[in-house]
């Protein structure tokens, strides 16, 4: 009796914790979103935010960022867009980026052909169809060489910016947010072809690439800042991908950046996660000294032979996993937009390693490309199935891209939203990156928010998704598929509830504190 004044308190904690977490494992089996139990909030409901999109996602009572990644317009990519390359009458050890290719062609036939392109590739229409698809931001890709180009430099400044700002000018017309992607800057940021400039990495070598970028933010910031683009230009993200770059040089340039923006007004700062994972950011312009800041991981199961090797029911988890993970930091710490990511299972797309670099799939990748190291092909099978058109593939293969579609869907848009990657390729090229093909060939529904094939992470529930396997035409399962996915062992995400252990949890602490109670 005399321990009881002493230990009722804990007891009382504890038992209060106990069902708290017993009850978010029953919400969770009931399709009902957890609560957050010991982590307090720090950023605050979208409702109270400055910025030009209501940033948070359901967790911060926010909007939802369903968005697309404008891939291979005004910064070439050879998995995206081949036969510009392939007007080099090059192989890919001679041409696999934007500096080589010119190079190759030479600057007035490459004026040519890169002033087409940037005419052709995207058009009013592409904004037209997004917003019919459903969709509500894009993330648009710049390079450095459409502001800077110096002696030595392969690059061409043409028209870029002016394609830039007409692009935005057609989003607005359509409703559709816009976030600028500085996607190379000067030097390389991460030696990879997209970057402009592949094998080089020397952003971080010479203070003078770093000027000249803060230099590109400030050119940007100015200009996006404009009330005129207030309803439509939300963010710039600083630089895509860094990797391999002096940290604490990164982490100043990020500093200086976010400045030269807030300085001008409220666009929202993006931050690349740089393949680190979002957790390593949360000290990087933390609030409440800055505000308006995102994290962008750029998530793919294809660039290793173990990934393509994975079991799916370990991918589901893997992918679901980061459910819980992206909740807590984009109500804590930073707004979470994955701002890469695609469905697809294999690395068969034509060039997607590099120029002509193979696959691992099928074991043709040789190395090279954008990957050092030791080469470790998978050796799965061909890879002829998953190239050409995909209005040729079976439906098992749809499926297959279905699943994985609608579980991204679950796990990377369940903090501030997310963007895939990309809006489209050319026809016949890696279709299975492609959100115009996804549609058209129905493992994409026009609604974002829709499920129709059933699959979800455990104990997620998009607000608003519903669930189309009915067999409505707006992409939705008809019976042949659903039985071709039963029959496959497909059917719904098998992952691991993630809330199992709250469970367990849970119930120790109610026998705990009634153990203490009662000593």
């Amino acid at each position: 009796m005399l321990l009881l004044p002493s230990f009722l308190p804990l007891t009382v904690v504890l038992v209060a914790l106990g069902r708290a977490c017993l009850a978010d494992s029953l919400n969770a089996s009931l399709g009902h979103e957890p609560r957050d139990l010991l982590a307090p909030r720090k950023l605050p409901d979208a409702d109270g935010n400055k910025y030009r999109f209501k940033f948070g996602g359901p967790t911060l009572k926010g909007d939802t960022l369903f968005g697309v990644g404008i891939g291979s317009w005004l910064v070439l990519e050879s998995f995206i867009t081949p036969s510009i390359f392939d007007q080099s009458g090059k192989d890919g050890k001679a041409v696999y980026d934007e500096w080589t290719f010119v190079d190759a062609v030479g600057a007035q036939k490459a004026t040519q052909i890169l002033r087409d392109h940037h005419d052709k590739w995207i058009t009013e229409d592409d904004f037209r169809l997004m917003k019919e698809y459903g969709l509500n931001a894009a993330r648009i890709p710049i390079g450095y060489w459409a502001f800077d180009v110096q002696p030595g430099e392969s690059y061409l400044k043409l028209d870029q910016w002016a394609m830039l700002l007409r692009a935005c000018e057609w989003a607005q017309k359509h409703g559709i947010k816009v976030i600028v992607d500085l996607h190379g800057a000067p030097g390389s940021q991460n030696g990879y072809d997209h970057s402009g400039h592949r094998g080089a990495l020397n952003w971080d070598k010479q203070q003078s690439n770093i000027d000249r970028t803060l230099a590109i933010i400030r050119t940007m910031a100015t200009e996006f800042s404009q009330a005129k683009w207030a309803d439509t230009i939300i963010a710039l993200e600083l630089l895509n991908e860094p990797k391999g770059v002096d940290m604490a040089k990164l982490k100043k340039f990020y500093q200086d950046a976010y400045h030269e923006i807030r300085s001008r007004g409220n666009l929202a700062v993006v931050l690349s996660d740089s393949f680190m994972g979002v957790g390593n950011w949360n000290d990087t312009l933390p609030y409440p000294q800055y505000e308006g800041v995102l994290i962008d991981p750029h998530i793919y199961f294809l660039f290793t032979a173990a990934d393509l090797k994975l079991d799916p029911k370990v991918r589901a988890y893997r992918m679901c996993s980061h459910v819980a993970q992206f909740k807590q930091i984009n109500s804590e710490h930073h707004w979470i937009m994955t701002g890469e990511w695609s469905p697809a299972s294999t690395d068969c797309a034509i060039n997607i390693n590099g120029r002509q670099a193979g696959s691992r799939y099928d074991g043709s990748y040789k190395g090279g490309g954008n990957n050092n190291g030791a080469v470790q092909n998978a050796n799965i099978g061909s890879c002829a199935p998953w190239r050409g058109s995909a209005s040729k593939w079976s439906q098992a293969q749809k499926d297959d891209l279905a699943r994985w579609w609608e579980t991204g869907m679950d796990a990377y848009y369940s903090g501030a939203g997310g963007f895939f990657w990309a809006w489209k390729t050319e026809d016949g090229t890696a279709e299975d990156f492609s959100y115009v093909a996804g549609v058209k060939n129905g493992w994409i529904p026009k609604n974002p928010r829709a499920r129709p094939h059933g699959f979800h992470c455990p104990g997620v529930k998009e607000e608003g998704a519903i669930n189309l396997s009915n067999g409505s035409s707006d992409g939705g399962t008809t019976g042949k598929s659903q039985a071709s996915m039963a029959k496959r062992g497909v059917g719904g995400i098998a992952a691991r509830s993630s809330y199992v252990p709250c469970s367990i949890f849970g119930s120790t602490l109610i026998v705990g504190g009634l153990i203490l109670l009662f000593m």
